[in-house]
């Protein structure tokens, strides 16, 4: 199901993780096909409703290997950076963010999201994309180009055309964030791309994010303040399916 809707507030704040489809009531106003927007409706596997934008928000990037993926690295002439990770140890898993302006360190987001028992690292580095989008929405420094390195290439394959495969409305929200970036930066889709970095190599913002998300899996004190997580984060996420009782 697609419908066009037009610059509402409803486009420009984050959605919540289950929420309906919108209506009259919440927009104020009756679709029109003149609106250029188009967002459609996933009902996820733990039966969420998110409605997220189909347009391309973001460029994305997967090169052939680390080799090449550390070369596309050291020519980046973007003056802002964003490294991802997510991690698990010792059973639990966490998510970091790192921003850097002018290769300076500046900001940290950080998130725990629980037991491995019931969720996954995709779920963590879904979540780095996230916290990604709200660094830059937030920060008084963004500026563009920028680029969102991330160290798993399947997250961002899914970002790209995010599914009803577990995880995936998560990436929806990421879409919904990049929306609202562009909104209110007055940025474009050319502004920002999501890069698949190698893990594990020399590169400082690289080691940061990971150093973070490792402590990022010691517990809900490690996640960052609720009032600087998007809304969408600001309570438990729902467990995976096979861990129900």
């Amino acid at each position: 199901m697609v419908i066009n809707f037009g610059r509402t507030n409803f486009l420009s704040s984050p959605l919540p993780l289950s929420s309906g489809p919108p209506t009259r009531v919440d927009l104020d106003l009756t679709p029109d096909p003149s609106w250029p927007i188009t967002y459609r409706r996933l009902s996820t596997p733990a039966g969420h409703k998110v409605w997220y934008n189909v347009g391309t928000l973001c460029a994305f990037k997967i090169v052939d290997n680390k080799e090449v993926s550390l070369k596309d690295f050291r020519k980046l002439g973007d003056q802002m950076l964003v490294f991802t990770d997510g991690s698990c140890t010792d059973g639990l898993i966490g998510t970091s963010v790192v921003l850097y302006i002018d290769h300076t360190h500046v900001a940290t987001l950080c998130y725990y999201l629980g037991s491995a028992e019931h969720h996954t690292v995709f779920k963590a580095e879904a979540v780095g994309l996230i916290l990604a989008a709200r660094l830059q929405i937030t920060r008084p420094e963004t500026s563009f180009p920028a680029s969102i390195l991330v160290d798993n290439q399947v997250v961002i394959r899914s970002g790209e055309r995010p599914t009803a495969k577990p995880g995936h409305y998560l990436l929806l929200h990421f879409r919904n964030l990049m929306h609202q970036l562009h909104e209110e930066k007055d940025s474009s889709r050319e502004d920002v791309m999501v890069r698949w970095i190698a893990g594990h190599q020399e590169v400082k913002g690289n080691k940061v994010a990971d150093r973070e998300a490792k402590l990022a899996v010691k517990g809900e004190a490690k996640s960052s303040p609720r009032h600087k997580l998007p809304s969408a984060l600001q309570k438990h996420l729902p467990r995976r399916i096979p861990a129900l009782k």
